[in-house]
This record gives C-alpha cells, sequence and structure tokens, in this order.
C-alpha cells in the first residue's frame, strides 16, 4: 500500500509538472499573439436551403511556426481552471474578424458557432466583456450560437442560466455539445433556450436516430460532430439530421481567409444580379 501510494504521488506531481509547462507554453502563445482562429463548415442536409453554419476554432503556432489544435494545452487551462482565458481571447477575436462582414452575413444567412467553457459561465467579468463585445460588434440576430457541453451545463446550471439571459439580450442562440439524452436532457433544453443540439459521430446510428426523433418534437436542430467518411455520410442523412460537421464535410480553414473568400463570393453575387436587373 505504502509503494502503491508514493507511486500515486510521483503520478500527481508528474501531472502537475506537465501542466505548469504546457500552461506556460500557452501564456507564452497568448502574449506573443500566437493563437490563430479558425472555422470550420456546419452544413445542412435536412433543409439544404438554410443557411450554412461554420464553427471557430482555436490553433497555435509553436515557436518553430508549426500551427497545430492547442490538445494538451487546453487539457492543462481546464485542470488549472484557466479556460476562461482561452475563451476571451476567443470571443474578442472572432467578434472583432465577423464585424466588418455583418451585411454580407446577413444576406446569406451564415451563422457561427462559438464554444465556452463551463469554467467561463461564473465568470461575470467574462460574460460582461462578452455582451459589450456582441453589441459593438452589431452582427444579425441569430447569427451567434454560443456552444457549451452537456455536462457543463449540468455542472454550472445556475451560471449558465444566467450567461443565457444575458446574451440571448444580444440575438445569440444556444447548442448543447456532447449531447447523448439523459436524464436531465429535456430539462436542460427547455430552461437554457437551447435551440441545437450536437452529437458526436462515435454515437451509435440508433441513438442517433433517437435523438433526432427528439429533437424533431422539440423543434430542435441537430448537428452530428467529426463525420469523417462519406459512407457516415449517406448513413446519417437517411436519419434525417440537421446538419454535419467533420472532414468528410469540409477541413478547418483560417478564418481570417474564409471571411475574404466569402466576402468575395458576395461580391461577385451582387454583381452577377445587378447586371441580370439592369
Amino acid at each position: 500500500n505504502r509503494v502503491e501510494l508514493y507511486a500515486s504521488d510521483d503520478r500527481s506531481m508528474m501531472r502537475r509538472h506537465k501542466d505548469a509547462i504546457a500552461v506556460g507554453r500557452l501564456r507564452a502563445a497568448l502574449k506573443a499573439d500566437r493563437l490563430l482562429l479558425y472555422a470550420q463548415c456546419v452544413r445542412p442536409f435536412k433543409n439544404p436551403s438554410q443557411g450554412g453554419a461554420y464553427e471557430i476554432l482555436v490553433r497555435v503556432r509553436d515557436e518553430n511556426g508549426d500551427v497545430a489544435p492547442l490538445g494538451e494545452l487546453v487539457h492543462a487551462a481546464q485542470r488549472l481552471h484557466l479556460l476562461t482565458s482561452i475563451d476571451r481571447w476567443v470571443t474578442q477575436r472572432a467578434l472583432q474578424l465577423l464585424a466588418p462582414y455583418g451585411g454580407m452575413l446577413r444576406s446569406r444567412g451564415i451563422g457561427w458557432l462559438i464554444p465556452v467553457a463551463g469554467q467561463s459561465f461564473a465568470d461575470g467579468a467574462f460574460v460582461t466583456r462578452f455582451v459589450d463585445q456582441l453589441k459593438a460588434a452589431a452582427l444579425p440576430e441569430g447569427c451567434i450560437t454560443v456552444e457549451f457541453t452537456e455536462q457543463s451545463a449540468t455542472e454550472g446550471l445556475v451560471h449558465a442560466k444566467e450567461m443565457i439571459r444575458r446574451l440571448k439580450e444580444c440575438g445569440c442562440r444556444f447548442a448543447l455539445n456532447e449531447f447523448n439524452m439523459g436524464k436531465d436532457s429535456l430539462m436542460h433544453i427547455r430552461n437554457l433556450d437551447i435551440t441545437r443540439v450536437k452529437i458526436h459521430s462515435s454515437v451509435t446510428l440508433a441513438a442517433v436516430r433517437s435523438i433526432v426523433e427528439f429533437a424533431r418534437v422539440l423543434s430542435i436542430e441537430t448537428i452530428v460532430d467529426s463525420v469523417d467518411s462519406d459512407e457516415l455520410v449517406k448513413a446519417l442523412r437517411g436519419l434525417g439530421v440537421g446538419y454535419m460537421q467533420g472532414a468528410a464535410i469540409g477541413k478547418p480553414e483560417p478564418l481570417e481567409e474564409l471571411l475574404r473568400g466569402l466576402g468575395a463570393d458576395e461580391s461577385r453575387r451582387q454583381e452577377r444580379l445587378r447586371l441580370e436587373l439592369g
């Protein structure tokens, strides 16, 4: 028993050491402005005429110039309750980049999903700053969907409800990620004004079917995440899934480049309309 205790202490010490290194790297990346925003397509399938959406993702450029997901940096920040520092940077940067394209987003009906960690729910300063940023960006109502996990909603229900109340006044919508239709799911959907649920593709097709039917009754949109094959796309389409996201739908791309491309496409579309009407 004593040997097991010493081994457990050693593992805890090693994890704390690794966490300290990871958090140091994260803080250095934030200070040096080496975090990057990417976006991944969330494509409508049940009703293709609906506007599509993109999820905001975070990447980091390391000291060698290579770009990669945050990975262990996020896990370490979560264990040390530092995820709000990432959320603060993401919301500010994302809304700054989206704001000049408000007209295009309105005409194209494009929405954006911004993930927020449960740790940020209880941070009143974060929520206040987010509200101020949303007002300054003046994006179309319903353009921004704030996404959080069902587990984080369960653990911080009171704070989640207050955050939603304030962000809803700014025209935001809300999505539950990692949705599993547990015993409290209906309560979460009703109490948190949920309009979308996101299901991971690792969930069985039978479970996806049940969730889709459950969501249809409540007029909730369904998104399946991490869809990485055409075969899975076909199977999910047959179940009536509303939206899909993953490598088979579209790979993440730098947000700034994506917005410039969407803006250029909209300019060409408007020019064609002008010529047709002229």
